[in-house]
């Protein structure tokens, strides 16, 4: 996280360590801290264009004035890191709440979260190889004798590589008692969980394209929920799984070797991420590293020392895990996260309204109410991170 350095943008401008310069300040200063953060009531659909045209609140992880200046100005959060060694800083919070345009049922809360940092990071925990594929006389090995990349001893999962993270955590009541929920966001781990377009992937099967014409560039949080015994996590498949052998650090999957597009891993950065629906097996002898294909500026395409796999394998969730539409977006210094969850979490149709009994392992959100929020932030790490008091979420009611 940036700590002292200006970050152009808006109100981020001076988000920046304790007791720092605001803009135009020549003396340090603080802001005034939260008394509560307002969810504002808002349509689902609004009109984006002098010509009236309709648009969706979309979560795409910008944070565009036309869907935000509702909400007035963003409160201000101070993250301490006196809890998780973090640092503290300031991050900024914006909510609305959103209603059926159809019939004006309440629908969905929404959140933006904005911070600042230097530099996005992307990886948790590579899996990193000391093998070569070919011999120091330059020829290949005899895969019949042996193979260097398959051997565990050859393969480690880094320590000090970590994804940049959010925990935001929803309370029953402003004091902070439960149940409660957490809703936890991973720029390697949850966001690029997107689903695929079947315009361009026309093969592409349900476990991929679920949600692609509602949030066609969102992700999903992992969910989980605390009745006052412990956080657990929601049921369901979750965006992300081990891609190690059990016992060894050894790659059980690498992306498909699509060439520069790659169109193989279903148009996902294979830099960062292994698509899980189409990921290709690591198998014996598999000489060629598809990062390295990727990468226009490395002639040699064959596993050197130092090279890397992606230590998780996504893919979409299902049932309890789909209830937090998220992304996040990172530019000129600072994330923007936004988050969107059904104010009562139910299972939806075919069109995302939901549907059905409202789910046991959620806080269920009404308007008039209020409730407790909770921010934690992990910059590139899953130890060290700074986090907010817990202030007073208010989804206040149309008029």
């Amino acid at each position: 996280m940036l700590r002292g350095n200006v970050v152009g943008g808006g109100i981020l401008c001076a988000v920046l360590s304790l007791f720092v310069l605001s803009c135009g300040e020549r003396t340090p200063t603080e802001p005034d801290l939260p008394t509560r953060v307002v969810a504002v009531p808002a349509s689902d659909i609004f009109t984006s264009s002098p010509q009236l045209e309709p648009r969706e609140l979309l979560i795409d992880g910008r944070a565009t004035d036309i869907e935000w200046n509702v909400t007035g100005d963003p409160v201000l959060l101070l993250l301490r890191g006196s809890e998780g060694r973090g640092g503290d800083y300031y991050a900024s919070v914006r909510a609305l709440w959103s209603t059926d345009p159809f019939n004006g049922d309440s629908l969905a809360l929404y959140l933006l979260l904005q911070w600042a940092d230097a530099r996005p990071d992307f990886l948790e925990q590579p899996l990193i190889t000391s093998a070569s594929w070919k011999n120091p006389d330059g020829t290949s090995p005899d895969c019949a004798v042996s193979d260097p990349l398959r051997d565990p001893t050859k393969w480690r999962r880094a320590t000090d590589q970590h994804e940049d993270q959010v925990e935001i955590e929803i309370y029953s009541d402003a004091d902070g008692s439960y149940p409660a929920d957490r809703w936890r966001w991973g720029s390697g781990t949850t966001d690029p969980a997107t689903p695929v377009s079947t315009t361009e992937f026309d093969n592409a099967g349900p476990e991929e394209t679920f949600g692609e014409n509602l949030h066609p560039t969102a992700g999903w949080s992992e969910d989980f929920y605390n009745s006052g015994s412990g956080w657990t996590r929601d049921v369901g498949l979750t965006t992300y799984e081990d891609n190690f052998v059990p016992g060894s650090f050894v790659p059980r999957f690498i992306a498909g070797k699509g060439g520069r597009d790659t169109r193989q891993n279903r148009g996902k950065p294979v830099s960062y991420m292994i698509w899980r629906p189409v990921a290709k097996r690591f198998e014996a002898c598999d000489s060629l590293n598809p990062i390295r294909i990727e990468d226009a500026s490395q002639r040699q395409k064959t596993w050197e020392p130092g090279d890397y796999v992606p230590s998780v394998t996504i893919g979409l969730p299902d049932s309890s895990q789909r209830d937090v539409v998220s992304r996040g977006g990172w530019d000129n210094g600072k994330w923007a996260l936004e988050i969107r969850r059904f104010l009562v979490a139910r299972t939806t149709d075919v069109r995302g309204r939901p549907e059905g009994l409202p789910r046991a392992d959620d806080v269920h959100l009404y308007s008039g109410r209020t409730y407790g929020l909770r921010v934690r932030i992990y910059n590139s790490s899953k130890t060290r991170s700074s986090v907010s008091p817990i202030v007073p979420l208010y989804i206040r009611p149309s008029q």
